[in-house]
């Protein structure tokens, strides 16, 4: 049988046909730094230009406040050889899980 793939490729691989769409249930733990909107502006009102205000903001870790993201619930995700790759819809950040082949649940 004649193919446009190399010997060894039979274009069923994850980078040629993608992965299996399915549905994971997910607790995001991402540690997001965030600024508080009175931080920024108090910052922006003290400095004569917004872009100072931004570079001071930056360099300040303590106006910076940490928390957990929080999302927790079910996913879209792509599985590939038992590992389901996914995006928080909160954060935004991009995961890989190990997921269960036949049921799509997650074994974290």
């Amino acid at each position: 049988m004649l193919s446009n793939y190399p010997p060894g490729v039979t274009g069923n691989e994850y980078a040629i046909a993608g992965g299996r769409d399915i549905e994971v249930e997910y607790e995001c733990s991402y540690e997001a730094k965030m600024v508080t909107l009175h931080t920024a502006l108090d910052l922006v009102q003290k400095s004569p230009t917004i872009e100072l205000a931004m570079q001071e903001l930056v360099a300040q870790s303590e106006v910076v406040d940490r928390t957990v993201c929080g999302f927790k619930g079910i996913v879209d995700a792509e599985e590939f050889d038992n590992t389901a790759v996914l995006t928080c819809p909160w954060c935004g950040v991009e995961r890989e899980i190990p997921v269960y082949p036949e049921t799509g649940e997650n074994s974290e």
